[in-house]
């Protein structure tokens, strides 16, 4: 990106969420300015989430989780309430009820459609002056 930028190419990088780090920021510079991204909102911002850190340091486990962590707790909590729903661990009975109901995470109140893609939050964020932020609503 910082060389594109560099010899004047007016690109837009739209990423996964493996540039959301600030390394990319640090290399890319400016050019990183108006990538797209997708990303899961910092969970850390949520009282429960951070009562969760706070147990995951208190057990030893201090700076050897992050993100991917909080999702997997997410998923075990969405499939728990699931199978509550369900009232059986019958997998068809388990996925029609991920499918039909609301769950609420470490990550916030979380539904799957129909694919099984989770809804509940925008996934974009964008680039800007060294750091990434929400993406505007991209369906406009």
């Amino acid at each position: 990106m910082r060389q594109a930028h560099d010899r004047g190419y007016k690109l837009q990088l739209v990423a996964a969420d493996g540039i959301g780090g600030e390394d990319f920021a640090l290399i890319a510079g400016p050019a990183a300015d108006g990538t797209l991204m997708t990303y899961a909102p910092s969970p850390l911002a949520d009282p429960e989430a951070a009562l969760l850190a706070e147990r995951f340091a208190a057990e030893g486990y201090a700076g050897s989780f992050g993100l991917g962590t909080f999702r997997s707790y997410a998923i075990v909590q969405a499939w728990a309430q699931a199978v509550e729903h369900a009232g059986t661990f019958a997998p068809a009975a388990v996925a029609e009820a991920l499918h039909s109901h609301q769950f609420d995470t470490v990550l916030g109140r979380i539904a799957f459609d129909q694919k099984g893609d989770v809804t509940g939050f925008d996934p974009w964020y964008v680039w800007q002056g060294g750091d990434y932020e929400p993406a505007p609503n991209l369906a406009d």
